[in-house]
């Protein structure tokens, strides 16, 4: 069976030499192109089976790290399971929702897509309850190379999620054709019209929830830092402060309020700004003569790299660390996070970093699409798997609940509220 240079390009020749080795299987040593070696391989029976569900399963996550979340409405017509087999084999001629012909699936010319793999799951009254779709799609890269790339789709009726994930490569002709984005659009695209999928508005929830996860990933560096637990007490202080510089400073919008000097809101809240001030110098301190890399042993489920919120006013800010890299309470940014944190509620993006089957991830989370968010591994994992994506999921869901009150004032306390 010849493995084309396409499959192995889209997989990863060292995700599928880690595959070998894991079956005891040696590096290539006969001078054979690798595409060649791996199909004299395929010669085994035994593994043939096995390197088809590798496969699938690394087209399914592997690179493919750009990942689309849809909620759906609509979900009781979507469990009839034969509308499912008669749209889908009327436009790609397939025989059953539950199979496997990644190693055989090639496009022919002047085909635009197939589907490879097909899986589905049902429930305990036999409608379905999830169905995974591996779409293979046409690409030409630059110098007129004609391949491939894959778009899986995998939707939940149970949790009421679609997802739909790319592999965001370089170095395609005709990228408004090609790119990752645009073969999304026409997966979603095709089962909106042929499928009637429904999808809720769901921006401003995952914003919120996007703006409580920062809150709260703020407030637990703080209070690692032992020198935090001060805090409360010196801002006792910041009225008297802040009486001296209204008293000393000739501003022209000052004005007189129950026997005491004022500025307008709108132009600055000087107690909020202090607070501000002393808890960027309580990490500074902290890090002064630490390496930022220690932060990874203070037991921090994750850390902010960078956020982008939108003000009350209907502004934009956006904080980041160097290169989006380093923690966002590196430098001077985290004053102005700390100080966007009062204004806003509403956060459109945010990457973290978090450490993963011990290696570090580092995940963006976007709202500012309206039908959907978007979920980026940014990091250079070419074995993302399903139980990572778990773990990225399940790190933005438990942020959806209401925040406890306690913590909520504890957060407002931190920020200057």
């Amino acid at each position: 069976m010849q493995i084309s240079s396409a499959l192995i390009e889209n997989i990863g020749q060292d995700e599928i030499k880690r595959f070998l080795k894991r079956r005891g299987i040696s590096e290539n040593k006969t001078g054979q192109d690798f595409s060649n070696w791996l199909s004299d391989l395929m010669n085994m029976e035994s593994l043939i089976q096995e390197f088809e569900q590798f496969c699938y399963h690394a087209l399914m996550y592997g690179r493919r790290k750009f990942i689309r979340s849809y909620e759906i409405k609509n979900t009781r017509v979507l469990k009839n399971e034969d509308i499912w087999f008669a749209k889908l084999k009327r436009e790609f001629h397939i025989d059953s929702l539950n199979f496997n012909d990644i190693l055989k699936c090639h496009l022919n010319t002047g085909e635009e897509w197939k589907i490879a793999a097909i899986k589905s799951c049902f429930d305990t009254k036999g409608e379905l309850e999830k169905i995974s779709i591996l779409f293979q799609c046409y690409v030409c890269k630059n110098g007129n190379i004609e391949t491939c790339t894959y778009i899986p789709m995998e939707l939940d009726l149970k949790n009421k999620i679609l997802l739909i994930k790319s592999w965001r490569r370089i170095g395609l002709e005709r990228e408004q054709e090609y790119k990752y984005n645009f073969l999304m659009d026409k997966v979603f695209k095709w089962l909106e019209n042929n499928l009637k999928i429904e999808i809720k508005k769901c921006q401003f929830n995952y914003k919120s929830t996007l703006s409580r996860m920062n809150e709260s990933l703020i407030k637990e560096l703080l209070d690692a830092i032992p020198a935090s637990r001060e805090l409360g007490i010196i801002q006792a202080y910041f009225p008297v402060v802040e009486a001296t510089i209204l008293q000393k400073i000739n501003f022209e919008n000052k004005y007189m309020e129950d026997e005491k000097e004022k500025l307008p809101e709108n132009i600055i809240k000087i107690q909020n700004e202090l607070n501000n001030l002393v808890t960027r110098a309580i990490v500074s301190d902290y890090f002064f003569k630490r390496n930022y890399d220690s932060v990874w042993d203070m037991g921090l489920s994750a850390i902010v790299n960078s956020v982008k919120l939108s003000e009350l006013d209907n502004s934009i800010t956006i904080v980041k660390s160097e290169n989006n890299n380093k923690p966002v309470f590196c430098g001077k940014p985290f004053l102005m996070l700390l100080g966007a944190m009062e204004n806003s509620k509403q956060v459109d993006s945010l990457c973290i970093s978090f450490t993963q089957r011990g290696k570090r991830f580092r995940v963006s989370y976007d709202a500012t699409k309206e039908d959907y968010l978007s979920v980026g591994i940014l990091s250079g994992q070419e074995d993302f798997c399903e139980n990572d994506y778990q773990v990225i999921w399940e790190m933005l869901k438990k942020y959806e609940e209401r925040k406890d009150i306690s913590t909520e004032k504890m957060v407002g306390k931190a920020i200057g509220e």
